[in-house]
């Protein structure tokens, strides 16, 4: 069994509706690389049954809750679950942010993995078909991060990356230790969704020559909600 830990990061509001899928999805596929692992989840002020379901992991050894008592935002969950992260993690584990309402392609888990124990410092999850597009991306997202995505590689071009805002990333658990310390704890100031993308560039900036990798075909657009409820507050 190989030593290095993987630890997940896992923002949920009000997805008492597929949860418990998601989570044993998660379960099923970190079991059979056979590594030790610690999913870390931040109920940001659930107002369905997710609290009630989440509450039945609480003696989990391999689950870690945190409880927001209102709705904060993606920034501020994310922030939290990373400071979390970075606390119980050691260099060389594999911390990854992912999403809970099961958009995020469960199999690219091990894609993530593998990368990140091949040496990569970053491994970024695109929405984006391997053939090119976004087919099947919802109307009402598609213009927005199509616009998002072109701004910030305008401003902040790195070679081969396309998506600079999906949650769904891996990183070197030493790289994101680096980071909190060099900020005090507080990389991330948005709340929204532009977090995803504050933090990829403080990463970028932290550290010049970063190692990053884009893995495509991560989005499964038949669970989508248009309106995402993590950023509700956004």
């Amino acid at each position: 069994m190989k030593k290095d830990k993987i630890i997940i990061v896992m923002p949920v509001y009000n997805e008492g509706k597929g949860i418990r899928s998601q989570i044993e999805a998660v379960f099923d596929c970190l079991n059979s690389l056979q590594r030790k692992y610690c999913l870390i989840i931040i109920d940001d002020g659930s107002t369905d049954l997710t609290g009630d379901i989440l509450s039945g992991y609480k003696t989990d050894e391999n689950v870690i809750l945190i409880r927001h008592r209102m709705n904060m935002g993606l920034g501020k969950a994310l922030l939290c679950g990373l400071i979390k992260a970075q606390e119980v993690s050691n260099e060389g584990d594999v911390i990854i942010t992912m999403e809970s309402d099961s958009t995020n392609e469960i199999a690219c888990l091990r894609k993530i993995i593998d990368c990140i124990d091949k040496g990569w410092d970053i491994v970024v999850c695109s929405r984006l078909r391997e053939k090119g597009g976004l087919k099947g991306f919802p109307v009402c997202r598609r213009m927005t991060t199509v616009a998002v995505n072109k701004i910030l590689k305008f401003i902040f071009p790195y070679k081969g990356l396309t998506d600079y805002s999906m949650i769904y990333r891996g990183y070197n658990a030493g790289l994101i230790k680096e980071l909190f310390e060099s900020h005090q704890n507080a990389p991330i100031k948005f709340f929204g969704f532009a977090s995803t993308g504050e933090l990829l560039l403080r990463l970028i900036f932290l550290k010049p020559g970063i190692e990053i990798i884009e893995i495509y075909d991560a989005f499964i657009n038949e669970f989508y909600r248009c309106l995402s409820k993590v950023n509700e507050r956004a």
